[in-house]
C-alpha cells in the first residue's frame, strides 16, 4: 500500500509538471520592422500581435521599431502572438544628396558602425559614439548618397556632428566620456532609382585608429561593401 501511495504521489507530481510545461516557442526574439494597424510586421515577413507586455510604452501605428519579445503562439502561416519585453524607436531619417548639407552637418566626427544591413527597404545601422554622461549636447547624424562617374556603385557616407562632444575633443577629458549606442534606419526609396533591382553599395564613416590594440584619438575612414536588392 505504501508503494502504491508513493507511485500515485509521483504520478501527481508528473501531472503537475506537465500542466505547467513552458509552451513558449522562442525566448528573446529580436526583430526590426514597422507597426501597421496595431500589429508588428517584421522585415523578415512575420506578423506579431502583442498579447502580453512586460515593458512600458505602446507600439504606435506607422512607426519603425526594434523589438525584443517572446514568441508565444502561432496563429497563422507567418503570424504569432508575442510577449513584448522591450522596444526601441530608432532614428529614422531620409538620406540626402551630396552637397545639400550645411558645413556643420557635413562634419565627420567619430562614429562607429557595429553592424549595417538592408531590410524592409531601409539601410539599418547599429552605431556607437562617445558622450558625456547626462549631457544635453545634441548629436546629429546624416546619411549622404552620391555616385561617381564611370561607376555603378552607390556611395553612402555616414556623417556625425557631435557638436564638440567626442573622444579626443578639446577641453574634454577622454576619461569623462562613456560609450553609447543607437540605431538608425535610412529609407532607400528615392535613393535607388525606380526600376533598378540591384545595386552595389559602399558605406563609409570616420572612426578612431588602433595602435597596438588601443584606440587613439586620431581617426581614419572605415567602410563596408554590400548590395541593395529590391
Amino acid at each position: 500500500m505504501r508503494i502504491r501511495r508513493t507511485i500515485i504521489a509521483a504520478l501527481a507530481l508528473l501531472a503537475a509538471a506537465a500542466c505547467s510545461k513552458d509552451n513558449v516557442i522562442l525566448y528573446g526574439d529580436t526583430e526590426i520592422g514597422n507597426v501597421v494597424d496595431g500589429r508588428f510586421h517584421s522585415d523578415a515577413g512575420l506578423v506579431y500581435t502583442v498579447t502580453e507586455q512586460t515593458c512600458d510604452g505602446k507600439l504606435e501605428d506607422d512607426t519603425r521599431v526594434l523589438i525584443i519579445c517572446d514568441v508565444l503562439k502561432r496563429t497563422g502561416d507567418k503570424s504569432y502572438d508575442i510577449r513584448l519585453r522591450s522596444f526601441i524607436l530608432p532614428l529614422c531619417k531620409q538620406p540626402v544628396a551630396e552637397g545639400v548639407l550645411s558645413e556643420e552637418d557635413s562634419r565627420e566626427d567619430p562614429v562607429s558602425v557595429a553592424s549595417a544591413w538592408f531590410g524592409g527597404g531601409y539601410l539599418n545601422i547599429n552605431m556607437g559614439v562617445y558622450v558625456l554622461p547626462e549631457s544635453e549636447t545634441k548629436h546629429v547624424f546624416n546619411l549622404v548618397h552620391y555616385t561617381k562617374a564611370g561607376s555603378d556603385t552607390l556611395y553612402l557616407d555616414l556623417k556625425h556632428n557631435a557638436n564638440g562632444e567626442y573622444f579626443g575633443a578639446p577641453d574634454i577629458k577622454d576619461s569623462d566620456l562613456q560609450s553609447g549606442g543607437l540605431w538608425a534606419c535610412f529609407p532607400m526609396e528615392g535613393v535607388v532609382p525606380d526600376g533598378v533591382k540591384s545595386v552595389p553599395v559602399k558605406l563609409s564613416w570616420m572612426w578612431h585608429r588602433l595602435e597596438d590594440g588601443n584606440m587613439v584619438e586620431d581617426t581614419e575612414r572605415h567602410s563596408l561593401k554590400g548590395v541593395f536588392e529590391r
